[in-house]
């Protein structure tokens, strides 16, 4: 009897073996929280997790610990200190209790710190006080909070003061410096230094006054891109009506993006006349966007120096180019599961203005293994057939279409898809390879469009070749961190449709993993990435004034309305300042131009490989282009680690997952023929 119980308890310790699934980014950055996401199933309780990150030197730097629960995802962020140093860091996971585990895995240092600089003004003379302020941002646009180091250059590049290192307080760091009567005149710098990253502004130094002068531009209406070359005219006179007689520079460059001006300078008397060759302004990209000229007039008796500034404005007449160009390059399908890809039709990036239909045809190659009759030569041969598939995509004003049909099932091995639009005569072809000879459970996920803006609502759907018992985990990532995550109950379903709005913190593309976990212990997954445009600014502000119009002396009512808990930053400074130089300001497009920078894209994420670790690992290495460029863009495309390394993140799994060799069989057709040619008799 005793025996009949000891047999009994073991197999209780059989049945409560599980396995858990754990995903987080593969970055680590100073002041960003990691997100990790710890999923376990089939366990025998509560599992108590431990994510932790671990210093070269084997020390913790952080970590996270929750008990979690059968069957459902968690997501978890551990807090990065604002002083991480560089280091070769790790992550490693572990559970007990329900479900024991560990695993570990190498971490990508990154230092994703945003920093912007802002004076109150560009120019400045001996004896005035140059206020400034310095913004510092994380990833996300949250406020860092560590410290920062502020130096000071005169005209000659010489280090006149170093502050710090001082503490961010709200993400920002305000102060004032004040120049002698007889500072050096030049180009003078504000250096900030946090860590490792270095980020600097310039201002002038020179003698200065306000001015006594006007400056007029005008230009010539109705400037076309065919013109050769365009006239600017710049005015200068004093308030008396007398002539300025001088020198006159004039910039030309985009307000949305100020890294670069064409400049052009001559002689003034009172009027002169640029002539810009058309060439040119195409050469730097100053024919579309936000172009601004500005003119700058310098008197030669006083010095004096006034500007000012007017809009660009060029007609561009472009020749009809149409083509229709996927979007993202699926060119990958499994058999039994629907296919789709979205398309548009554009003619140099413009979209079409009206609506129509695109004509596709899809040519389905089936190859399948026969055997033969007896007596035959060869005992399989192969059987190869065609069947086509004729369908219809509207199109929208913008030129955007979804194509979508099922494939069938079985051995499909590629399909010929073509896609015509009869109006404009524009056509796509391309070319599909199948990535399963046959059906067996895989999950896929699409959506109905990859270019969307902020608010926004997409349609997704997830598709698997099998029924699906549990839940679908949907986990979304943008600029590093895990910024939703859905459980969709699969409710013993194939197909699964989820609407998601498309907040700002998705720009400038979000990345989403979908995956599930069979009872056999398969990990399904599949990824898109969707670019997002728009504006990733999530908190409001607002100014409102009492008044447009005020006297000397005469008070101002200032309304600023934020979101609660804010801080809000106030500068006030004289209009006339900024005709001599606004670069001193903080912009939109600069930040939104930073946010991008710091993003990660399918590219940059497939460059730093690794980070993927199962029970079972891989003996192969990796090679730089094993990923080929039909998987870099949309879908599995092979491995399940595939996916996840599109995505910039780490999977730590004892899970079975998809590897490619168990689908292409190199073996498959060796030593088949077409045909079964009868065997030749001897006769003596």
């Amino acid at each position: 009897m005793a025996l009949l119980k000891g047999l009994s308890f073991v197999s209780l310790l059989c049945l409560t073996y599980g396995y858990y699934y754990v995903t987080l980014p593969k970055y680590v950055s100073p002041g960003t929280p990691l997100s990790v996401v710890a999923h376990v199933t089939q366990t025998g309780g509560p599992v108590s997790f431990l994510a932790k990150i671990v210093a070269s030197n084997d020390s913790d730097v952080a970590s996270v610990r929750k008990n979690i629960v059968n069957d459902a995802a968690e997501s978890l962020q551990i807090v990065v200190p604002s002083d991480l140093p560089k280091d070769d860091y790790k992550i490693v996971v572990s559970g007990s209790g329900g479900l024991s585990f560990y695993n570990e895995s190498k971490l990508f240092y990154e230092e994703n710190i945003l920093i912007f600089i802002q004076t109150d003004k560009a120019r400045y003379s001996g004896g005035q006080q140059v206020r400034y302020r310095t913004v510092f941002l994380l990833p996300t646009l949250a406020n860092f909070n560590g410290s920062a180091v502020i130096s000071f250059y005169d005209g000659n590049g010489n280090r006149i003061e170093t502050r710090g290192p001082t503490a961010i307080t709200d993400g920002v760091i305000g102060g004032a410096l004040d120049l002698s009567r007889e500072p050096v005149f030049g180009d003078w710098e504000i250096e900030v230094k946090v860590q490792q990253t270095t980020v600097s502004k310039q201002f002038k130094v020179f003698d200065y006054i306000l001015p006594k002068f006007s400056v007029d531009l005008s230009l010539p209406q109705n400037i076309k891109i065919s013109d050769q070359s365009i006239t600017i005219s710049v005015e200068a006179r004093y308030t008396f009506n007398k002539e300025v007689i001088g020198t006159c520079t004039i910039q030309i460059y985009d307000a949305d993006y100020q890294r670069f001006k064409l400049e052009f300078e001559q002689e003034i008397r009172g009027t002169t006349n640029f002539t810009i060759a058309m060439h040119d302004l195409r050469q730097h990209n100053l024919v579309y966007g936000n172009i601004k000229i500005r003119a700058f007039v310098t008197d030669n008796a006083t010095a004096l120096t006034m500007a000012a500034e007017t809009d660009l404005k060029i007609d561009v007449q472009k020749q009809s180019f149409w083509k229709i160009k996927e979007i993202l390059d699926r060119r990958g399908f499994f058999p039994g599961l629907t296919y789709s890809t979205i398309i548009r039709l554009t003619n140099h990036d413009d979209a079409p203005h009206r609506s129509g239909v695109f004509r596709y045809t899809a040519t389905f190659l089936r190859v399948d293994k026969i055997t033969c009759p007896a007596g035959s030569f060869h005992k399989e041969i192969i059987n190869v057939t065609h069947t086509h598939l004729n369908g219809n995509a509207s199109y929208d004003t913008s030129g955007f279409a979804v194509i979508t049909f099922l494939v069938p099932s079985g051995p499909i091995e590629t399909i010929d898809l073509s896609v015509s639009d009869r109006y404009t005569g524009a056509s796509m072809y391309s070319y599909l390879k199948s990535f399963s000879r046959y059906s067996f459970p895989l999950l896929r996920v699409w959506t109905n469009t990859p270019d969307v803006m902020v608010g926004d609502i997409i349609d997704l759907l997830v598709e698997s070749t099998e029924a699906l018992v549990g839940n679908v985990t949907m986990e979304f990532y943008s600029r590093g961190m895990m910024i939703r995550l859905i459980q969709a109950p699969a409710s013993n379903s194939r197909i699964i449709g989820i609407n998601v709005p498309i907040s700002a913190d998705m720009f400038p593309r979000v990345f989403l993993m979908v995956s599930h976990i069979t009872q056999s212990g398969h990990i399904l997954s599949d990824n898109v990435v969707i670019q997002v445009q728009g504006k990733p600014f999530i908190n409001k502000v607002e100014v409102t004034y009492n008044t447009t119009l005020a006297k000397p002396r005469q008070s101002v009512d200032m309304k600023v309305t934020a979101d609660r808990g804010s801080t809000v930053y106030i500068s006030v400074e004289d209009e006339r300042n900024r005709l001599l130089g606004s670069d001193n300001d903080i912009y939109a497009n600069e930040v939104i131009d930073e946010v991008r920078r710091v993003s990660h894209n399918t590219y940059s994420n497939l460059e730093r490989r690794g980070g993927h670790k199962r029970s079972s690992t891989k003996n192969q290495k990796i090679q730089p282009d094993e990923v080929d460029r039909n998987r870099r863009e949309y879908g599995l495309f092979g491995d399940t680690d595939d996916g996840y390394m599109q995505t910039g993140l780490i999977l730590l799994t004892d899970g079975k997952s998809f590897e490619i060799r168990d689908v292409h069989d190199s073996n498959f057709y060796s030593g088949l023929s077409f045909h079964c040619y009868e065997e030749t008799r001897k006769y003596n």
